[in-house]
């Protein structure tokens, strides 16, 4: 008996020592890829990569300094701008993609948020402005670009997170120590310290704005830092348009017309605000002259046919909105250096059509903004807004 019980109590002990020797052995192993992964992850919060965009909006609007945010390795605009909207709760709100991206609060007598890039399709404009709720703007500014009503846009960007990488999180944790592996390896230096915008040495958050000086400003509205040279000449020219126009790359995908589910999706929209009191303005804006003609050479895009039709204008102002079609340049006074690239125009085309729209008595008393200050700050605008000669964009070839 007295055998038995000894043998029980040595097993016992032997699994004891045996458990313990193992969590020993199980510990030594994972600390290294612990210690790793957690500076990985402090590093990335260091730099504002991957910082969870909620606080990223809430360190920007506290601020007494501006803060240029725009992260270089991923995309929680929808969850940044969607909370940067919650904290300012502005009276003019603009959502949509990069094409109104140029809408700055100093264009408005209102107080005002640039919700751009952070939706990109009608239905995602419509989720973010139900997240919003119970605010609603007292004027928003959406889109209306032809691509958002071919049925096949949505899944462009279906892959673009909606959501927002939280603190305490595991599976953020580590998609966000996965994130930095590859500028850990490729510019250590430039992740070990904080980050400051390159055009003016105020603080950046994100890689992007720290190193680019790209980025979104406070207001929401989107800087290309044209005062960097590198910069000057990064979007798409003529000639990278007319190849995604001639093999259907977004957002010029091929179609055949309009999309009725979309369109009644826009008619959602338009009423789902109206209903709040929300005074709607869409707004098309301009693509350069010579993309906007390879457009309507196309056989394979009766989508951008439709869009120009009278069917869809009669179709547009019926809708309880205000509707602007910048498509031609002449219907604002612009002028075809006026761009950032072949697809955005720069601040100073912003500055002509808003001066345009205020030419309608609605719209005057909606934005409340003086058309004399915009015309100044349309005389104060440098060089970088018009480009001298036959702009780099307006080249037949690719971008190189």
């Amino acid at each position: 008996m007295d055998s038995s019980s000894y043998t029980s109590d040595s097993s016992e002990d032997f699994a004891s020592g045996g458990h313990k020797a193992l969590v020993r052995r199980l510990a030594l192993f994972l600390a290294p890829i612990l210690i790793v992964l957690v500076s990985l992850q402090g590093l990335g919060y260091l730099s504002g990569e991957t910082l969870p965009a909620w606080l990223a909006a809430r360190l920007q609007h506290a601020s007494q300094t501006p803060i240029l945010y725009l992260p270089s390795l991923s995309d929680h605009n929808f969850a940044f701008k969607l909370e940067a909207t919650r904290l300012r709760q502005p009276d003019v709100l603009v959502v949509g993609q990069s094409r109104s991206n140029q809408w700055r609060a100093e264009m408005f007598g209102a107080s005002f948020y640039n919700a751009s890039q952070g939706t990109y399709s009608i239905a995602d404009e419509i989720a973010f402005l139900r997240a919003l709720e119970p605010y609603a703007p007292k004027v928003l500014i959406v889109p209306v670009d032809f691509y958002q009503f071919d049925p096949n846009w949505e899944a462009v960007y279906d892959r673009i997170a909606r959501n927002d990488m939280e603190l305490l999180d595991a599976d953020s944790f580590l998609f966000g120590a996965s994130l930095m592996v590859r500028p850990m390896i490729s510019a250590p230096m430039r992740l070990l310290r904080l980050q400051t915008d390159p055009t003016d040495g105020l603080p950046a958050i994100g890689l992007a704005a720290g190193t680019s000086g790209i980025g979104f400003r406070p207001d929401g509205s989107f800087t290309y830092a044209l005062e960097l040279p590198a910069n000057r000449s990064v979007g798409a020219s003529v000639g990278d348009i007319e190849q995604r126009i001639q093999f259907g790359r977004a957002p010029f995908l091929f179609s055949s017309g309009l999309d009725a589910s979309r369109m009644r999706q826009f008619e959602e929209l338009v009423s789902m605000m109206a209903d709040k009191g929300t005074k709607v303005i869409g707004v098309t804006m301009p693509f350069h002259p010579d993309v906007a003609a390879i457009l309507g050479a196309s056989p394979n895009h009766g989508g951008w046919a439709a869009f120009r039709s009278p069917a869809f204008r009669q179709w547009i102002d019926g809708l309880d909105m205000t509707y602007f079609d910048f498509t031609d340049l002449s219907s604002f006074g612009g002028d075809e250096r006026e761009f950032v690239d072949a697809m955005h125009p720069s601040e100073a085309a912003y500055l002509r059509m808003l001066i345009s729209m205020l030419d309608r008595e609605d719209s005057k008393a909606l934005l409340a903004t003086d058309i004399a200050s915009l015309r100044e700050m349309l005389s104060n605008l440098d060089a970088l807004h018009l480009n001298d000669g036959v702009p780099w964009f307006a080249r037949t070839g690719p971008a190189t």
